[in-house]
């Protein structure tokens, strides 16, 4: 089926071709692959409580879309005073639509920008809103649960770091995996526990429709602000490669130590054992013990978490900060990194220019550094 993203942006009304995704091969083997189909079918605009509290609704806004012979319903998340996110399957074909405030007043909302690598697209209104309250998508884990806001429609997440290819070689990457209880509209906003955003509903996974495909809260903050050359969102760069990191990973080497050396600097072959000492209060040698392992090392029995650095950039933030091949990082801005997928996430909802603080495990051992994020580098 066709994940149809033909949106009309702007008062140019330029129009973004069609948007067919299927199969992707992963790009590393911790992502996974995912065929992204969407419904035809319109729903109306959902009514029904929440189970979760009022309050946390802040932000969320749904949206009255036109079409030929009847209107359908969306839903849209306020990240930044103006703008909104959706899917951008909820605006395909539609230069403006009508936004419903959680308090009941309506302002019209024009298309500006689809994010093809995400399925998002942020619309502008008028008059400024109160912004939604969000959480972190690069903590959720398989089995966590999600609420979908304004609803009570209840789910869980399947995987994470989804990847998704279209037929003109567009990748949508980072992406969660979803069952819910029922279908939900499209840009529907996710929700936590604590009822924090952690994602944006971009469309249905295969056949069905139970499972749904999000675009995490991280690439819908990634989205929003000023525009860079030709309309195209910046994005920060910190410039290394990696994978998810294994138990061997993080291990700390084992401390061997040499055979004390003869006067002529050669390996001695006597007697290794301890010479007595005075303040001794035995004659034989001691039995070796085992070195603890630096604080820092986990122990066998804590899962293995992080994302593990297999090449860094010569020029980039990551090199000038100090990170280096074979380092293991472990949190970003104190935010645990779970996973490559986790501290790509981490670093793509922050601005270029900003300072983050990386915690590494190298070699058994924590390393703190800062690096100031850069704009990435064009791809030649």
């Amino acid at each position: 089926m066709v994940l149809a993203l033909a949106v009309v942006i702007g008062a140019a009304g330029a129009v973004l071709a069609a948007y067919v995704a299927h199969l992707a091969r992963p790009a590393t083997e911790d992502v996974a692959t995912s065929v992204v189909r969407v419904s035809s079918v319109s729903t109306p605009i959902v009514t029904v409580a929440t189970t979760v509290p009022v309050s946390a609704m802040q932000g969320v806004v749904q949206l009255v879309l036109p079409g030929r012979d009847h209107t359908r319903s969306g839903t849209a998340a306020a990240m930044s005073t103006g703008q909104l996110v959706t899917s951008a399957e909820a605006v395909a074909g539609v230069t403006a639509v009508t936004a419903v405030m959680p308090d009941g007043t309506e302002q019209q909302a024009t298309v500006v920008w689809v994010d093809t690598a995400s399925g998002t697209a942020v619309l502008e209104v008028a008059e400024p809103t109160p912004t939604l309250a969000s959480g972190q998508a690069a903590t959720l884990d398989p089995g966590d649960p999600v609420t979908a806001a304004g609803t009570n429609t209840l789910g869980e997440v399947v995987a994470v770091g989804v990847e998704a290819t279209a037929d003109d070689g567009t990748h949508m990457e980072h992406l969660l995996r979803l069952r819910m209880e029922q279908p939900v509209d499209f840009g529907a906003v996710l929700l936590d526990e604590g009822g924090r955003a952690v994602g944006i509903c971009i469309g249905q996974d295969s056949e069905d429709t139970s499972t749904m495909l999000a675009a995490p809260i991280e690439l819908a903050k990634a989205a929003i602000g000023t525009p860079g050359v030709n309309g195209t969102r910046p994005l920060a760069w910190l410039g290394l490669t990696g994978r998810t990191a294994t138990a061997e990973d993080v291990a700390a080497p084992e401390t061997t130590v040499p055979p004390p050396a003869s006067s002529d600097g050669s390996p001695s072959t006597q007697d290794t054992s301890p010479p007595t000492t005075e303040a001794a209060t035995t004659t034989s040698a001691a039995p070796p013990t085992a070195q603890p392992a630096p604080a820092s090392a986990p122990k066998p029995s804590e899962p293995v978490r992080g994302a593990y650095v297999e090449a860094v950039d010569r020029d980039g933030p990551a090199a000038r900060a100090g990170v280096q091949e074979g380092d293991v990082v472990v949190a970003v801005d104190d935010v645990p990194v779970s996973s490559m997928n986790a501290l790509i996430l981490l670093v793509r909802e922050r601005r270029a220019g900003r300072s983050v603080h990386l915690t590494l495990v190298r070699d058994g051992e924590t390393i703190e550094v800062d690096a100031v994020l850069r704009r990435r580098p064009p791809t030649t």
